[in-house]
C-alpha cells in the first residue's frame, strides 16, 4: 500500500503542485470577492459615557474693548450646563495682543443633546452690551481634538483647542435577531486603546462598562451560527455575507474535489501499472 503511494506521489508529483498552485490562486480571487447582503437585521450598539471630560486650551485673544476690570477673566460657556471663568490675565492699556496659554478641565454628567464644538461653546468677558463669541472656525484635528477660533464683532478675537472625552462608556447591546452576535468595541485614546468583545445570544440585551477615558468608540458587529462555524458582517440594518469570513466554504470543496481527482489519477495509475503499462 505504501509503495503504491509513493509511487503515486512520484508519477503525479507534478500534478499535485500545479493543483496546490491553482488552488491558492483560488482562495485569493475568494477572498477578495465583495460582500453581498444576505437579508435584514435589527442588531442595536448604544455606548453613553458616564461623564464627559472636557479639556479647553485658550491660547491666545485679541480684545476690541475695555473690559469693566483691570482683570480679565475669559469664561466658556456652554447654555444650560456651564458657565465658567477659564482664563484670567492683566489688562494693559493700549495693549490688545494676548497669550494666556491657560487649560481648563472639567467633567460633566451630561452634554446638550446633539452637541457639537462648533455651535454650543461661547466665549465671554462679561462686559455689558456685547454678545458672547461663538467659533467661526471649527478643524477637527483628531477624534476627540478641535481648533477653534471665536469672534464677535467689535468684542474679541480667540484661539484655541477644545477635546471632548468619553469616560467609562456604558455599552448597551441588543439582539433583535435569530443569529448570535459578536460585538468587538474598540476604545481609542491618545496613548493607547482598550479592546471588548461581547457576545449577545437571540434576543437578548447586554449591558455593561467599558472602563477609560477615551477619544472615541468604533463597534463591529458579526453574526454568527454553529459556535461561530460561520459569520455574517452586520451594518446599517443588513447581514452580509463575505467569503474571506468563511474561507471554509471555500476549502472544503476544493479540498474535496482535489481528494476525488488524486484517488481516480492514483487508480488508474494502479490499474495501467498492473497490465504492465508504463505511459499514463
Amino acid at each position: 500500500m505504501y509503495a503504491r503511494m509513493k509511487q503515486c506521489y512520484r508519477v503525479l508529483r507534478k500534478k499535485i503542485v500545479l493543483i496546490a498552485v491553482i488552488n491558492l490562486v483560488l482562495i485569493g480571487v475568494f477572498y477578495y470577492l465583495p460582500p453581498f447582503q444576505a437579508g435584514n437585521y435589527d442588531f442595536q450598539v448604544n455606548y453613553d459615557p458616564t461623564v464627559w471630560v472636557l479639556n479647553f486650551r485658550l491660547i491666545n485673544i485679541t480684545l476690541f474693548t475695555t473690559p469693566s476690570t483691570q482683570d480679565v477673566n475669559v469664561r466658556l460657556v456652554i447654555p444650560g450646563v456651564l458657565n465658567e471663568t477659564i482664563a484670567s490675565f492683566d489688562y494693559i492699556p493700549g495693549l490688545l495682543f494676548y497669550e494666556p496659554n491657560a487649560s481648563f478641565e472639567k467633567t460633566l454628567e451630561e452634554l446638550p443633546p446633539g452637541f457639537s464644538p462648533n455651535i454650543d461653546l461661547r466665549l465671554d468677558l462679561g462686559v455689558p452690551g456685547y454678545y458672547p463669541a461663538i467659533p467661526t472656525y471649527a478643524y477637527h484635528r483628531r477624534d476627540g481634538v478641535w481648533e477653534l477660533r471665536f469672534q464677535s464683532p467689535g468684542y474679541l478675537d480667540a484661539y484655541a483647542e477644545f477635546v471632548l472625552l468619553l469616560k467609562d462608556p456604558a455599552v448597551s447591546l441588543t439582539n433583535n435577531g435569530g443569529f448570535n452576535g459578536v460585538v468587538s468595541l474598540v476604545g481609542k485614546s491618545f496613548n493607547q486603546t482598550s479592546v471588548m468583545e461581547v457576545e449577545v445570544l437571540p434576543h437578548e440585551t447586554s449591558t455593561s462598562v467599558m472602563k477609560g477615558v477615551f477619544t472615541s468608540i468604533e463597534s463591529s458587529v458579526k453574526l454568527c451560527l454553529i459556535n461561530r462555524f460561520s459569520c455574517f458582517t452586520y451594518a446599517e440594518d443588513a447581514m452580509y455575507f463575505a467569503l474571506r469570513d468563511n474561507m471554509i466554504f471555500a476549502i472544503l470543496p476544493l479540498s474535496l474535489v482535489d481528494v476525488i481527482y488524486l484517488q481516480r489519477a492514483c487508480r488508474r495509475i494502479s490499474e495501467r501499472a498492473g497490465r504492465g503499462t508504463k505511459k499514463i
